[in-house]
């Protein structure tokens, strides 16, 4: 006989365990409108989610609207679709995998065209054409995470531009996963201006983008971090999107989950941001220059591949390439491979080149190290046939002050962008472009403001830097602002680290001494000696180690391998 406390439990388990809800969204559509609607559903469907219902597409239908919704956690996708007669209201949780592979098998042996017009419907969970009817796994909706509510659009932009900004700041973003916060790109939207920002530590990018706000301007700036793993695959769709771009922001309060929310037509992309925030960048960049030297980017981009190329070949790495100036003012692009005999043996590449502000004195015989490929990113975001570099004081030989790159686009908007190179700590680059606004010629002829070149018609960078940067001095402030250790704060962290290990090893000797001592006092001097003994020598050995080796410097962790420079 079963006690009356297990037969409560028992029924009460019955009465809370939910039914199984039956599939009931029914509509029709052509083959090429749905499969298009499951590709960009396809962003928020995770590979890997548990419970397995979240690999799921949830389907809506009311009216002649059909809603698909995908969300994994960090990614909430929803695309509305118009179906040409009026359906009833339903929802279906139905396998994105299963449907998407079914659909496309529905058509094989059509050509395009023929496949593009098949009428499809689902029943339920019945997909059906004219020529065949399958059924699609349904999954329980009662184990699928809804996704939260998308944000409304407070101001709009050109779809194109923003792709444009988003691919100039995606490279310099991290891929470091120890190190989440820069692994974002962070969206700041404040009053008409949407400015992104990215950085790895060696790079900094900074791009803005121009917006029109849906109801009235912001009072206060909003941002959000969102992942640039998320950002990624969406700049690919956005290649063949030509309307406009509605941005939302919400950030943490009480009761409020922060997010940001992508819209695009009748499509939403909901993305649930990074904790933190990335460090201040403005102090990065200077707006002092001394020397303006406009150079040919097609040659320079050539100069610059050949050199990676040649560096490649002969088996070197974290070797920069450098710009030089001879005694005749003539600027080359060369590799620093091999010793310091063989970079004076090495010739570079001539590279056109005339000095718009200054004099060539300040010039000969001096040095500009970059990464070779931090610098074909920067000339990469440039479209003009020249770009400037200007130049500040040089020491030594070489700078340790940011060189603001410029070009000027097609439509003779200026954009300029800062490659920081370093001198007396290593080699490094620190490349932003800067998206100026469009100025009349009288504008720029006039005098000066304070920050700006005289004469050479560039301005002080405005909010707003497009396009890779960083150096070991970006990287030391970035790295300090966001409470992260450098490479030489890990070496002696590591130090302590050892040297914490030696105590704790004494101690355990002194303990294990003790008990030794004990059991021989209580008559049991074999099983002493023979704990102790090996203990003892364990000991020694790890204590002699640790005070006779030089701290190794720790593993160059992820871009570090490829583009920190030796010292």
């Amino acid at each position: 006989m079963s006690h009356p406390e297990t037969q409560v439990t028992a029924e009460n388990a019955a009465k809370s365990e939910k039914k199984p809800v039956k599939p009931t969204a029914h509509f029709a559509g052509m083959h090429a409108q749905i499969t298009e609607a499951l590709n960009i559903a396809e962003f928020g469907v995770p590979t890997q989610a548990q419970p397995f219902a979240q690999r799921g597409v949830l389907i809506q239908t009311s009216r002649n609207l059909l809603t698909l919704s995908t969300f994994d956690f960090w990614t909430a996708v929803s695309v509305t679709v118009p179906v040409g007669a009026p359906v009833g209201k339903g929802c279906s949780l139905l396998d994105f995998v299963e449907l998407k592979k079914v659909l496309a098998a529905m058509v094989a042996g059509e050509t395009k065209t023929v496949a593009a017009r098949t009428p499809v419907s689902l029943a339920g969970d019945l997909l059906a054409t004219e020529h065949i009817t399958v059924p699609i796994t349904t999954l329980d909706i009662h184990e699928f995470t809804r996704p939260p509510e998308a944000v409304p659009a407070m101001a709009t932009m050109d779809a194109q531009r923003f792709l444009t900004q988003l691919n100039r700041v995606l490279p310099a973003a991290g891929r470091d996963e120890t190190l989440p916060v820069l692994t974002g790109v962070q969206m700041t939207l404040e009053g008409q201006t949407l400015t992104l920002a990215a950085t790895d530590r060696y790079r900094f990018a900074v791009a803005e983008v121009p917006v029109t706000a849906t109801v009235q301007p912001l009072v206060k700036s909003l941002s959000s971090l969102i992942p640039a793993s998320v950002l990624t695959p969406l700049a690919k769709r956005l290649k063949s999107y030509e309307g406009p771009v509605g941005i939302g922001i919400i950030e943490d309060g009480k009761d409020v989950v922060a997010r940001a929310t992508l819209s695009m037509g009748d499509t939403t992309i909901t993305m649930r941001p990074l904790e933190g925030s990335l460090p201040k960048h403005n102090s990065l960049f200077p707006t002092e220059r001394d020397t303006s030297v406009r150079v040919d980017r097609a040659t320079a981009v050539r100069a610059a591949k050949k050199c990676q190329a040649l560096i490649k070949a002969k088996g070197e790495t974290n070797v920069p390439v450098s710009f030089a100036w001879d005694a005749d003012g003539t600027l080359t692009l060369a590799p620093r491979v091999g010793t310091a005999e063989d970079q004076v043996r090495t010739k570079g590449m001539t590279i056109p080149s005339t000095i718009t502000h200054g004099n060539t004195a300040t010039l000969k015989g001096n040095l500009l190290a970059l990464n070779p490929a931090f610098l074909l990113d920067a000339l990469g975001t440039f479209t003009s046939d020249t770009f400037t570099l200007h130049i500040r004081e040089m020491k030594d030989g070489q700078t340790s002050k940011p060189v603001p790159l410029e070009g000027v686009a097609p439509d003779g908007a200026s954009k300029m962008g800062n490659v920081p190179l370093t001198g007396a700590f290593r080699q490094g680059l620190c490349a932003t472009a800067h998206e100026a606004r469009r100025a009349p010629p009288a504008e720029v002829r006039r005098a000066p403001a304070e920050g700006n070149v005289p004469g050479s018609g560039f301005h002080a960078p405005r909010p707003g830097l497009v396009t890779p940067c960083l150096s070991r001095l970006a990287h030391m402030a970035s790295a300090n602002a966001a409470g992260l250790p450098d490479r030489q704060q890990r070496i002696r962290l590591r130090t302590r680290m050892k040297h914490g290990k030696v105590i704790i090893t004494v101690v355990a000797l002194v303990v294990i001494f003790a008990l030794s001592v004990v059991m021989i006092v209580v008559g049991q001097p074999v099983a002493a000696i023979t704990a102790l003994i090996p203990s003892v020598a364990l000991g020694v050995q790890h204590i002699v180690h640790a005070t006779t080796s030089t701290p190794a410097s720790p593993p160059l962790r992820g871009d570090e391998r490829e583009r920190e420079w030796p010292g």
